[in-house]
């Protein structure tokens, strides 16, 4: 109001600017504690997956691997960035439902008997039960992969028996990485196969057990996967009861 007094001004100008830097220290500290909240909740996802792995005779960097896998066969297919992002950082908890299956199934060496396989099928519902439901995007669709991972592209997977489109695409993607994975990582008794044999067995079940889509994807990055695999190598000695010996004649 005129007459302005210069005094009054500047004195309601600094208060002004003060609020002002007041409230941007207040948004980059709500900002920086959500990243820090963000970045907590991975590595919480991760070390989950990793006592998982423990449950199953040692500690490898199959969830490290996993969640690229999935990113790059999720951006090769052209999802946006955002759900991709998402969808690699959800992967790692895809097989938690293990936690629920009897830790001497888990290790045994030879072929389950069939009481074996119907425990081994409740994994992905188990795994869909821990995780729960929620709005929050990164865990629901942390929930969908480890509930139908197992579902095939003809309709004879488990635990639903989904058909096609009807599986939901992160459980198709999930699908393919998973198949990857446990074919060329070391498992209890068993070597891994080359990147170039799990490439032909995949593409071979094309249609059958996997999305034809994915698998086109699959094999236009598989040489990415190769690179994954270098850069996230399994640590052998923290592996436990593993056995390579070669078999005593008898």
């Amino acid at each position: 109001t005129k007459p302005i007094s210069a005094p009054i001004t500047m004195l309601r100008v600094k208060t002004q600017l003060a609020l002002v830097d007041q409230r941007r220290a207040l948004e980059d500290q709500i900002a920086a504690r959500t990243e820090e909240l963000h970045s907590t909740r991975l590595e919480l996802i991760q070390r989950l997956a990793r006592a998982m792995e423990y449950r199953e005779g040692g500690l490898t960097n199959r969830v490290l691997r996993v969640g690229e896998y999935v990113g790059l066969l999720a951006h090769t297919l052209g999802l946006k960035g955002k759900v991709v992002e998402i969808l690699s950082q959800a992967a790692p908890l895809y097989d938690i439902g293990k936690m629920g299956v009897a830790e001497d199934i888990l290790k045994k060496s030879d072929a389950l008997n069939d009481k074996e396989w119907a425990e081994m099928r409740r994994h992905p519902e188990i795994g869909a039960g821990i995780i729960g439901e929620h709005a929050d995007p990164l865990l629901e669709q942390a929930r969908v992969m480890a509930l139908s991972h197992h579902e095939r592209w003809d309709g004879t997977g488990y635990p639903k028996k989904l058909k096609g489109n009807a599986i939901p695409v992160p459980g198709r993607i999930m699908a393919v990485a998973d198949a990857f994975e446990a074919m060329t990582s070391t498992q209890r008794h068993r070597s891994p196969i080359s990147s170039m044999d799990a490439a032909k067995k995949i593409a071979a079940e094309s249609g059958k057990q996997f999305d034809p889509a994915i698998v086109a994807a699959f094999m236009k990055v598989v040489k990415y996967f190769d690179e994954v695999r270098s850069r996230h190598k399994d640590e052998l000695a923290g592996i436990h009861h593993l056995d390579f010996a070669p078999a005593k004649k008898k």
